[in-house]
């Protein structure tokens, strides 16, 4: 009751919510800084320099670990939610070459749904997140293999060539984009093959984490720093 009391009160107190943010986000780049190896940390602080990130600094570190380690088995990789291309970036650094294939509206999030709240607060809005697809294809330019489709989830899958993947980082934001995604990828995941999910707090996300495991009978799964839920492929 007061978790729930006090998630309230942030999302309804916008300018607290954002203080408490970059606080987090300052003491996670400190620990960051001592913990990790110079050359993911520097990539890290670039990405919040170049592009405005909605994950925090060990969520992003966790995108990056879980691409890099699946960069050495089979599989594409790919991103639903790209927005400006932050986390993007982190995976294509960590794929060693491997087809990244990103889907975004780039206008913003699709209707939103009842479902689609945090802690009772509706904090989504239709076409929220908008970005600039050009400038994401640029930003993201220096990489190999890089492939973008434009389109609502999962109609923008229409151009995709049959493939496998090995790391999906799903960050759909709303319950029908993330169950629709999960829907999609699972059967394409190889052996060993890691979803990841953003927004696992948000009521929307969960539900649709919550049917997908109860479905599948999936037992391979936790839940991770912050805002994460990983799901892994046996």
């Amino acid at each position: 009751m007061q978790r729930t009391l006090f998630a309230s009160v942030l999302y309804k107190l916008p300018l607290l919510r954002r203080f408490l943010e970059a606080l987090l986000y300052r003491l996670e780049v400190i620990l960051l800084r001592f913990y990790e190896d110079d050359a993911t940390y520097a990539l890290i602080r670039s990405v919040y320099r170049e592009r405005r990130i909605l994950v925090q600094p060990f969520e992003a570190l966790l995108v990056y670990q879980l691409a890099a380690m699946r960069s050495r088995s089979p599989g594409a990789m790919a991103e639903v939610g790209v927005a400006g291309g932050g986390t993007a970036k982190l995976i294509c650094a960590a794929a060693g070459g491997k087809d990244f294939f990103g889907f975004d509206t780039f206008s913003g999030l699709p209707p939103v749904r009842k479902e689609d709240r945090h802690w009772g607060v509706r904090f989504f809005k239709e076409r929220q997140f908008a970005a600039d697809e050009q400038s994401v294809r640029k930003y993201l330019s220096p990489f190999r293999n890089v492939h973008l489709l434009c389109g609502v989830f999962p109609e923008s899958t229409r151009d995709l060539p049959e493939t496998t993947f090995g790391f999906v980082h799903l960050d759909a934001d709303l319950y029908e984009s993330t169950r629709e995604g999960l829907r999609f990828f699972w059967p394409r995941m190889t052996s060993g093959g890691v979803i990841l999910v953003h927004d696992a707090h948000a009521e929307g996300v969960q539900r649709a984490i919550a049917e997908f495991i109860g479905q599948h009978a999936i037992h391979s799964c936790f839940k991770a720093v912050c805002s994460q839920f990983v799901i892994l492929k046996s």
